[in-house]
């Protein structure tokens, strides 16, 4: 037993590695499996299970290893639960969608693994584990995880993407690659044709020097304001002697007769300003109505192509989720789209006269989603097939 002293009030939760919120998943009918997630908890402590929704007595849970099966996978074609994992403390949850398919999944181009974004971490001396990355795969592909960057080389990465140092962290004699105590790294994961990968740091963070203060009488701190509080000025504005937002400081305890001085350092961190909207859009949908018209025998529905206000690369997708108790998009898996540039396609050119949407009306409905890395934007559409 791992018996782990864990600061609750920075405690992080589990991370699904390979599953993040909204995940569908198309099972076919021979397949009993639906999912075993793996989650990976920041601190190292032993992760549990639980599901919940709408049809979580309708497929079989073991709560050891979080796998799910189908009960009776003759009589179940959708599915809709949650997955919880827990570490006692704080837990992380996500919502799947499960398709049953009649054969095997349509063969559509492979898309990229997904990364879930990944922040910037401080860790004090001492430290080994560093954090667990949260990537899927749309073809729910095998994944490898790999790290580069110039301080590559001072950390190792796990099959299912866990982070660690290789020696354990030091302030004192850092390692990285200009001292400065800060690693630059990139997470790279692969589908075995094609990569994701995200930029982040890790910082060790300067451990507090000892305080010995003067026993017997009651301490008061001197020469502070009324409310105790020191303000920084602004990032691009710094007030520090030599202006990088490093602000030396010495924090003097006194009982009157005697006093400790306490040497620290406050480093102001760069926070970008909050945009009005900050979420990507694509012009050319909106205020169609959420209808684009094909005619029949053609496959092309269209090019969308998105803006970003912070100029960031955008990425394309075909979601399914719900709205109002129904399923939207859940005729994204009769089309394509290309993740760089946005271009929709039926895989199979439509036919009036043989629809093949879930309402047979020839209206399919799908959900087209622009993503810049960090926010993204959702857009419900329904592809009307028309005859010629």
């Amino acid at each position: 037993m791992n018996i782990l002293d864990i600061d609750e009030a920075t405690n992080e939760a589990p991370q699904f590695t390979q599953l993040f919120d909204g995940t569908s998943i198309r099972v076919p009918s021979n397949d009993a499996v639906i999912v075993k997630p793996n989650a990976v908890d920041p601190e190292g402590q032993e992760v549990e299970y639980f599901i919940g929704g709408q049809d979580a007595d309708a497929v079989y849970f073991d709560a050891d290893t979080g796998e799910v099966r189908f009960r009776d996978p003759s009589r179940l074609s959708f599915a809709r639960f949650y997955l919880v994992a827990t570490d006692g403390l704080v837990s992380n949850r996500v919502d799947l969608n499960v398709f049953r398919t009649s054969g095997p999944p349509a063969i559509q181009d492979n898309q990229a693994p997904f990364i879930a974004f990944v922040a910037d971490k401080r860790v004090p001396d001492g430290t080994t584990f560093v954090k667990g990355l949260n990537a899927s795969d749309t073809e729910r592909s095998p994944l490898t995880y790999s790290l580069s960057g110039v301080d590559a080389d001072s950390f190792t990465i796990d099959s299912i993407g866990r982070i660690s140092f290789l020696e354990p962290a030091d302030s004192s004699n850092p390692g990285d690659a200009d001292s400065d105590r800060i690693f630059e790294l990139t997470a790279n994961v692969s589908d075995g044709e094609r990569t994701a990968t995200t930029n982040f740091t890790v910082e060790i963070v300067l451990p507090p020097n000892p305080i010995e203060p003067p026993s017997g009488e009651e301490l008061a701190f001197t020469n502070l304001p009324s409310n105790g509080l020191l303000e920084i000025q602004d990032f691009e504005l710094p007030g520090d002697a030599n202006g990088d937002n490093r602000y030396e400081l010495v924090l003097r305890t006194s009982n009157g007769r005697t006093s400790v001085d306490h040497a620290f350092e406050v480093v102001v961190s760069n926070l970008p300003d909050a945009p009005i909207d900050n979420l990507p859009r694509i012009p050319s949908l909106d205020g169609i109505n959420g209808v684009v018209d094909v005619a029949e025998g053609n496959t092309l529905v269209g090019e969308f192509t998105g803006t970003d206000p912070d100029s960031s690369t955008l990425s394309y997708s075909l979601q399914t989720g719900f709205a109002n108790g129904s399923i939207v998009g859940r005729d994204g898996w009769l089309f394509t789209i290309d993740e760089n540039t946005g271009r929709v396609e039926f895989i199979d050119p439509p036919d009036f006269a043989g629809p093949q949407d879930a309402d047979g009306d020839n209206r399919y409905g799908i959900i087209v989603r622009v993503f810049d890395g960090v926010n993204y934007r959702d857009y419900d559409l329904n592809v009307a097939v028309y005859p010629v």
